[in-house]
């Protein structure tokens, strides 16, 4: 399971998130849904700490982030082998291929070796609708 508790997050003076709490139970899916800026991008972004809540607190697995204490980068590299996310926008790298895209994470986060990478990459994308 992943619950986050209590997040608030504010840029400025807008608050966005305000005492957000949630919890995602492991093998369900969970939709967020709601108006554009009512804050469902910053919830996902604070589970692979794109973005850093102000406060508030964050468990998965063994992992527990309480974000008013400061979060070294060996944990946030941790917790971002243990999640991924899918953005609503391409954001891919334009100097890249796809196979160039899909194996940017495993090689640069994971430090998995280029051949391991493109190996599984191709199993990857043979699953998918690119395949």
């Amino acid at each position: 399971m992943m619950q986050v508790k209590h997040l608030n997050k504010a840029y400025g003076n807008k608050q966005v998130l305000k005492d957000v709490s949630v919890e995602f139970p492991a093998g369900q899916t969970t939709v967020l849904i709601g108006p554009s800026g009512s804050g469902k991008s910053t919830i996902l972004r604070s589970l692979n700490l794109l973005v850093t809540p102000d406060n508030g607190t964050f468990d998965f697995n063994d992992h527990h982030v309480d974000f008013s204490q400061p979060i070294s980068r060996k944990e946030m590299l941790e917790i971002r082998k243990d999640t991924g996310m899918v953005f609503q926008e391409y954001n891919l790298f334009p100097n890249k291929t796809v196979l160039g895209n899909v194996i940017e994470g495993p090689t640069q986060v994971l430090k998995q070796d280029k051949a391991t990478a493109i190996k599984n990459a191709h199993e990857w994308l043979k699953k998918s609708w690119f395949g």
